[in-house]
């Protein structure tokens, strides 16, 4: 049996029909979201009966619908759950995808840390939360953000792939496709040296303005903020793209008129080529955090614009569903819900 995904690479030799062909079943699966060989009408009806072929990776476990997102939970052919998140945006769809199961930051406000890393997920497994979606939905999403379970980074040669085939198959545009970092330095080097890779958007989750505070919130993030800040000097922009830097604000811990300053001054001398993004914490009941009260959020964000810092407050869609920022687990939806 082949599988579209997993074999999208060695498709020539593996169906060993006519290039052309393999063109024609592409179409139909990624373009016209037709995944039935019978319903292949360009293709004979010989070849259709010779043809198996799966087209998915990932099975549909459960999924749950809130006010501007759907939660989706999938299981892998290895027994473990995935998620990602459709957001419903006034003109378009955003997808938030996972690179991982589990995560090995280890950030204290994350519920995706919790029970550390298994494992990558491979390109197949990346790309079919895209196109899965895309058929159950009957949809066409506009927008990827790898920016769900894991760190995309870390999974480098199949975010790569799974890039490759978002912009040949599904005819997304680099400046809709994001890659969310915790910004490990060494990752960092390899992205900005990538040719394929540094031409997506890109968004450092700092969430600190000291390394004090940065290690106490992601323990195992490797490089200083110095470090991080010396690479974007020189990171690859093409015009009118910024690199969008995500501040997580929690209560009593990064919060303050005093981190505003700190952040200010770190960011200073690259104010032409960022934007700043600050998330208000999404709170879980499996985590001490809280968040800070509306008038801290909004001085925080005065501060940074009163020095001529581009900054917006992201409220995030996905709450009920324990969808949002931070909330995406290991754990089964429905689980997650009824802690």
């Amino acid at each position: 049996m082949i599988n579209l995904l997993e074999d999208y690479f060695e498709l020539q030799n593996k169906l060993n029909v006519e290039k052309f062909r393999i063109s024609q079943i592409k179409n139909w699966a990624f373009k016209k979201k037709i995944t039935d060989i019978n319903l292949m009408t360009d293709l004979p009806k010989t070849l259709r009966e010779e043809l198996s072929i799966d087209f998915h990776v990932l099975e549909l476990d459960s999924f749950i619908e809130g006010r501007d997102s759907t939660k989706f939970v999938f299981r892998t052919k290895d027994g473990h759950f995935v998620e990602s998140v459709l957001i419903n945006e006034k003109d378009h769809y955003t997808l938030c995808i996972s690179t991982q199961i589990g995560c090995a930051v280890g950030c204290k406000f994350c519920v995706s840390t919790i029970g550390g890393l298994l494992r990558n997920l491979s390109f197949a497994e990346i790309v079919d939360q895209y196109f899965y979606i895309s058929i159950f939905k009957n949809v066409f999403i506009r927008n990827i953000v790898f920016m769900g379970m894991g760190e995309p980074l870390a999974n480098f040669d199949n975010l790569k792939k799974a890039t490759l085939i978002f912009l040949k198959e599904f005819d997304l545009s680099k400046r809709h496709i994001t890659i969310s970092t915790s910004a490990y330095t060494n990752y960092l080097k390899r992205l900005k040296e990538d040719n394929l890779l540094n031409k997506l958007n890109l968004a450092i989750s700092l969430n600190a303005s000291s390394d004090e505070t940065r290690k106490s919130l992601m323990p195992n993030v490797v490089g200083s903020l110095k470090d991080v800040f010396e690479l974007l000097k020189t990171y690859p922009l093409e015009p009118r793209r910024r690199i969008t830097i995500e501040y997580v604000l929690i209560k009593d811990v990064n919060s303050s008129l005093k981190d505003a300053k700190n952040l200010v001054n770190l960011l200073k001398n690259l104010k032409h080529k960022i934007k700043v993004n600050l998330i208000p914490y999404n709170e879980s009941p499996i985590l001490p955090f809280e968040r800070p009260n509306e008038s801290d959020i909004y001085k925080f964000q005065q501060e940074l614009l009163k020095n001529d810092i581009s900054c917006t407050i992201r409220w995030s869609k996905g709450l009920e569903l324990a969808a949002a920022c931070g909330h995406l687990s290991r754990i089964r939806t429905f689980d997650m819900i009824n802690i």
